[in-house]
Formats: structure tokens, sequence, C-alpha cells
């Protein structure tokens, strides 16, 4: 983990179909994380770990401010150039994916759709896309928006 980074989760509530803010984690004698709470779990009581999905924080916030989570979907745009200087040929499209983290390339978008300006069409990626954050937006997640990774 990153020193100064933030810790701090969302759950996904199973159940109910809602998204909380997590306000503890509950370990049991061996350290096994058993349960959550939220703002509205009654006092003493926890949301067992088995009806909800942890959205960790991933340090990262979008070009409008707002925190990315695991799960949540991006839009990144991007442009690239190839050729040679006086056959310089442009690239541009974006990317839409959900994000993960993982331990070799930190947070990153899991085979996004790709769409491309130039040929207006949209393919697959099988690749992990890196997350720049200052040119991203977060459009929905895993959860309650499901649709946006069938089509852009």
């Amino acid at each position: 983990m990153q020193a100064g980074r933030e810790v701090k989760y969302q759950a996904w509530i199973l159940p109910t179909n809602e998204m909380k803010v997590v306000t503890s984690l509950r370990f049991d004698e061996n350290g096994k994380l058993f349960g959550i709470t939220t703002p509205d779990t009654q006092p003493g009581g926890c949301i067992i770990l088995k009806s909800v999905r942890l959205r960790q924080f991933t340090g990262l916030c979008d070009k409008n401010g707002k925190e990315i989570y695991e799960g949540d979907i991006l839009k990144q745009m991007y442009r690239a150039e190839s050729g040679s200087y006086d056959d310089r040929i442009s690239h541009e499209g974006h990317h839409v994916g959900p994000v993960v983290i993982t331990a070799s390339k930190g947070v990153c978008m899991k085979n996004p759709l790709c769409y491309s300006v130039e040929t207006d069409e949209t393919s697959r990626s099988k690749q992990y896309k890196n997350v720049a954050s200052y040119r991203c937006e977060v459009i929905g997640n895993i959860y309650e928006n499901p649709e946006l990774l069938k089509a852009i």
C-alpha cells in the first residue's frame, strides 16, 4: 500500500441493492474479516461479509474531483500520434471499463471497450489500461450500471 493514501471503503449491499459508506471493518479473533458497519447499522451489530461486495478507494479522483473506487466504470479519453514529423497521424477515442487494483499494474481498467473516432468502431481490449485520472470520468459502477460495459 502506498504510504499516506487514505484507506476507505464502500459496500454494495446485496439484499437491498444499495451502495453504502463503510464506517468500520469487523475482524474475528484470528484476524479474518467477517463483517462491516455502515452509518445506519444498529449499535453492536454488523452486516456479514457474504451479503456485501466491498469497494476499496483507489486514492485517485477523476477529472471532476469524484473519488474512484474499485468497480467504478470509467470513461477515459485518449489521443495518440504516430508517424514521422511530416506524416503524423492522430488517433483519438476513449476507453470505457471497470476499475480494478492489481499488485503489478496498480489502478487499471480491466478489458475496457475501446472506441476509435477515426473508424467509428468499438472493440474490446484484452489488456489492462492504466488509469490516468486527469483524463477520465466516473460514469457509473458495475453494480448499479452494468449496461455501461455492454455498449458505449
